[in-house]
């Protein structure tokens, strides 16, 4: 059987412990406030200023797919 991750790393610590990841999270959040017909334009932005991260991109790709 497979062990699971260290309960000190994976998504929550990213958030905690990455000011960069933590800012591009409350970008992400923060979409839910932005007039319709600028999401897009929004959107382009944080991803291109998000930082590397696998927790991140993992987000990242659950918005667009959903």
């Amino acid at each position: 059987m497979p062990q699971s991750p260290h309960p000190c790393y994976g998504p929550a610590h990213e958030y905690t412990q990455n000011d960069e990841v933590k800012k591009t999270v409350r970008s992400i959040y923060a979409l839910a406030l932005v007039r319709t017909e600028e999401i897009d334009e929004c959107w382009s932005m944080i991803h291109a200023e998000a930082p590397v991260n696998e927790y991140l991109m993992k987000l990242m790709d659950y918005f667009v797919d959903t």
